[in-house]
């Protein structure tokens, strides 16, 4: 019997330089695909930092500026795509540009842009919070399933978005493969010297945005140093702690 070719369209928008969470998961989610399928053809669509990602046959990466969650893309992303048709529209944002009638599954990481409080500050992100709560509901109506990373966030889906529990799959995620067999006592010394930690310690990498409860783990961490003794707390991130 022979093999049907399935033609997908997946956007990938949410790759930025700086390889944030979102980045890494779609930069390796693409890499695995081009590894496994040399069959089906993909449309992947990118910003120019990553036109040179994949070179196959069977994938074909769009180029464009449009980013993610303005409201432009809504008309643009349409036009780019110039009436081409397609089986299947993976969308790695949890606000897929409307219009696009192929049949959606979403990848939604979290719940995080559904909670007002994500959004407070100045009027602009007060509006952005708004125009994201209305579109990624009318968004999920239209899905198929969604991918989530964790069945907490599957729950999570669920009961914000009164979406079926058994039309979420949580996918989690893996390891690179950087990191095996390596010497982490030598990676743990090099580390201590380089950014002069005077002992052992427990490390956490993230933003320093609210919602990441930084603040909350230095409190503890503090409070709880009487029974962590020769322990050091590193906290590495890319913003100003608030």
């Amino acid at each position: 019997m022979k093999e049907v070719v399935k033609k997908i369209l997946i956007d990938a928008r949410s790759m930025r330089r700086g390889k944030n969470g979102p980045s890494t998961y779609a930069i390796n989610m693409l890499l695995s695909l081009a590894n496994i399928d040399s069959t089906n053809k993909y449309t992947i669509i990118v910003n120019s930092g990553y036109s040179d990602l994949i070179k196959q046959d069977n994938f074909k990466l769009i180029t464009t500026e449009i980013e993610p969650y303005r409201i432009k893309e809504h008309w643009a992303i349409r036009r780019l795509l110039n009436g081409e048709e397609f089986d299947i529209f993976h969308s790695l944002q949890y606000i897929p540009p409307f219009g696009l009638k192929y049949p959606l599954i979403m990848t939604i990481y979290d719940t995080m842009h559904m909670d007002k409080g994500f959004w407070e500050g100045s009027l602009l992100r007060l509006f952005a919070g708004k125009y994201a709560r209305i579109l990624s509901r009318k968004s999920i109506k239209k899905t198929k399933s969604v991918i989530t990373i964790s069945s907490y966030s599957a729950m999570q889906i669920s009961k914000t978005f009164k979406f079926p529990i058994e039309r979420i799959f949580p996918i989690h995620l893996g390891v690179d493969s950087s990191f095996a067999n390596r010497d982490h006592k030598s990676d743990s010394k090099y580390s201590m010297e380089k950014w002069n930690i005077p002992g052992p310690y427990i490390l956490t990498i993230s933003n320093m945005r609210p919602y990441k409860n930084v603040e909350r783990l230095i409190y503890a961490f503090s409070d709880q140093a009487k029974y962590i003794t020769g322990q050091n707390l590193v906290v590495d991130g890319g913003w100003t702690a608030v």
